[in-house]
């Protein structure tokens, strides 16, 4: 690999590192596979399905910053937190999640619903 290239990939790097709503992404992540390690073998589809929609959603977070089908991988983003949000309601509801934990993970599924709602609204204004 050249010096050349390996600088472009620094640089997109840093670009994706400095994105807000990606560096969010990925602490609620981290928060979210902690509490998930937790969950009875049981219940390991409800887990699996959190945990991948979550990556799912930080993939679709750069595709759209990278300028791919922006407003599609925008929207399923979107799609995809509210359907992490519907598993973790689901999972308070069979008593896997304690009430302030979920409530924690809530406080962080709300920050991120406001960046990727504010990010598509700028996007629309534009």
């Amino acid at each position: 690999m050249s010096s050349k290239e390996e600088k472009r990939k620094e640089t997109t790097r840093e670009k994706n590192d400095r994105l807000l709503i990606a560096v969010r992404l990925k602490k609620t992540i981290i928060y979210i596979e902690n509490i998930l390690e937790n969950f009875p073998h049981k219940y390991i589809e409800i887990k699996s399905h959190i945990s991948n929609s979550l990556y799912e959603m930080l993939e679709y977070v750069y595709l759209a910053n990278s300028g791919y089908d922006k407003e599609r991988n925008r929207n399923l983003s979107i799609i995809k937190l509210q359907m992490v949000d519907f598993y973790l309601m689901l999972s308070y509801k069979k008593n896997l999640i304690g009430k302030k934990k979920f409530e924690g993970i809530i406080k962080h599924l709300e920050e991120i619903y406001k960046m990727l709602y504010g990010w598509k609204n700028y996007n629309e204004e534009i």
